[in-house]
């Protein structure tokens, strides 16, 4: 038992061995004291003994005075106590110390840092992001991480309340609650830490902003009906699903999308090859964004197609997730066997997007004839967007496409790892314009902060025009919302770019963009769970507001009418 402790204190690296070196040191040299006023003289006494104690090289002291023996003894016992284990200690605490340190288990004290509770792909792009930011960062997670002179890593659960507490999570300004990839329950571990900081963070003595990140579409869909408002002061967070995100890095403020002005005969015809949550959110992110003048003018609406095998599977999960969208929307489903269902929609055809589902592998002749259909059709203004298993399936792919594809302006492809292949592809000059997104490509908002922005914008001018107790700030604006809210509001912000860019806003009658907004509305509220009904009830998700254009009240055509009378505000 005492061999096992004292290897346990040698082995610690913590600096407790020094303590114990120097308490056996005292204790050697207090019995030395003793002895040396008990039994030495006049020549030899303490300051003698001192002498030998502090350089062995005095221990002739004690020769001419009959002590040599005690003056031999106390050199050597200094040497071993100074000169051994002193230095081996020191170095058995350096050596540690910096293990500790690489192995993520030491702790400081900090203010005023980035906290980043997770390793996944997002944190070089944050910490890239922060490059010529002051402040520390600290990085907590079970996976080992690179350090510098500004990232400190710790390592610990993200979903630990004791974790959390050693991260000095209420002293910092910022918190990234990103986690890791491909780890099972993410998102699950993710709420479970926001719930813990709000805790640990209640003793904050300033605002400590928090940005959520899931990836699971199920977990978005409870934000999305999430109607309970939010804290306006300390941990203030802003939820962003990662697909979701990524696909607005694609489609928002870019040349991706289409542009169709007024009076061009044209349709947006979006063909997403893959299914899976990067197509999902593809889909929806186009479905918030593209209305058109050329719906109202030439009753051309959006499509949106997915081509890919186990097509009624996915087509089944999107219906039974947003069952109110599609129940409004018009769809067809295209069978292996080339059979065609075809869903009107219910309560009038009142939205200007339209779904194709094409049950076809991608690489077959029914696939490749489908696109070709579309491409051949004049009528259509065609961008498409390649999404798959992994990266080596989603290379193939968009690599495979029928020739006529690559003249398109544009083609997106979702990579999570690398983008060398795509590089050598683009120098051959047989691919067309390939774009992308995901994971592996560069993002201008590494930080989520510009998309919180927007919202923020659009929010705070509704606050201003129809709260009851308009708020001072736009940040208090917004984070007395509720997430729902939130989401409400980027997706408006989202449109806005190239709303600006396919309506003459300079006209004094501008009925046809505010049109255009109530459709994004539209489809906007639908996903996010309301259903039409004669009466406004949001406790139970209806909304007597889902109706055309014409057949709203003048106080509600006013409130899309606010918005788009600010688009430049917002979009400054």
């Amino acid at each position: 038992m005492l061999k096992r402790k004292f290897d346990k204190l040698v082995a610690s690296g913590k600096g407790t061995q020094l303590i114990w070196l120097m308490v056996i040191s005292a204790i050697a040299l207090g019995g030395a004291l003793i002895y040396a006023l008990v039994r030495g003289n006049a020549a030899f006494g303490w300051r003698e003994t001192l002498a030998i104690f502090l350089d062995p090289g005095n221990f002739m002291l004690g020769a001419s005075s009959g002590h040599e023996w005690f003056g031999l003894f106390m050199a050597l016992l200094s040497i071993f106590l100074f000169s051994a284990l002193l230095v081996s200690t020191f170095i058995n605490v350096l050596e540690n110390i910096g293990t500790s340190v690489r192995e993520g288990k030491r702790r400081y004290n900090f203010q005023h840092h980035i906290l980043v509770l997770g390793s996944g792909k997002k944190l070089q792009r944050i910490v890239d992001s922060l490059k010529n930011d002051s402040r520390s960062i600290v990085v907590m997670s079970p996976n080992p991480v690179c350090v510098n002179s500004k990232v400190v890593y710790y390592n610990g659960l993200r979903d630990s309340h004791e974790d959390l507490l050693s991260t000095d999570a209420s002293n910092a300004d910022m918190i990234y609650i990103i986690g890791e990839d491909n780890e099972p329950g993410h998102d699950a571990k993710s709420l479970q830490a926001l719930e813990k900081l709000k805790e640990i963070c209640a003793s904050a003595t300033h605002d400590v902003y928090c940005y959520l990140s899931i990836n699971e579409t199920v977990t978005q869909e409870v934000f999305q009906y999430y109607r309970q408002n939010g804290e306006s002061r300390l941990l203030l967070v802003d939820v962003i699903n990662d697909y979701e995100y990524y696909a607005e890095q694609l489609m928002v403020g870019t040349d991706f999308l289409p542009v169709i002005k007024s009076g061009e005969d044209k349709t947006c015809h979006i063909i997403i090859v893959g299914t899976g949550k990067a197509a999902q959110s593809a889909a929806y992110t186009a479905a918030h964004i593209c209305h058109y003048p050329s719906y109202t003018e030439f009753g051309r609406k959006t499509e949106i197609s997915f081509v890919d095998t186990g097509m009624k599977t996915f087509r089944d999960m999107l219906i039974a997730s947003r069952p109110h969208l599609f129940a409004m929307s018009e769809w067809t489903y295209m069978s292996p066997d080339s059979k065609t269902e075809i869903h009107h929609a219910d309560n009038g055809d009142i939205l200007d997007i339209k779904w194709n589902f094409i049950d076809a592998a991608a690489e077959s002749v029914e696939a490749k004839d489908f696109i070709v259909n579309v491409l051949a059709d004049t009528v259509n203004d065609v961008r498409i967007i390649v999404c798959g298993k992994n990266d080596t399936e989603v290379s193939a792919r968009v690599l495979h496409l029928p020739r006529a594809a690559y003249d398109i302006p544009s083609i997106a492809l979702f990579l999570e790892e690398s983008v060398a292949l795509i590089d050598k592809a683009h120098e051959t000059n047989m691919y067309g314009n390939l774009v992308v997104f995901g994971p592996a490509s560069a993002h201008d908002d590494a930080l989520f902060q510009r998309r919180s922005m927007l919202g923020q914008r659009v929010n705070f001018i509704y606050d201003q025009a129809y709260a009851k107790d308009p708020s001072k700030t736009v940040e208090e604006a917004w984070y007395k919302q509720s997430e729902s809210n939130k989401f409400s509001s980027i997706y408006c912000a989202n449109a806005m770019p190239l709303r600006r860019l396919c309506y003459d806003l300079s006209k004094p009658d501008r009925r046809p963009v505010y049109e255009a907004e109530h459709r994004r509305w539209l489809v906007s509220e639908l996903i996010m769970g309301y259903a039409p009904g004669p009466k406004t009830d949001k406790a139970n998700f209806i909304h007597a507001d889902i109706v055309p254009f014409d057949a709203l009240p003048p106080s509600e055509q006013e409130k899309d009418k606010t918005l788009i009378d600010k688009i430049d505000e917002i979009c400054r």
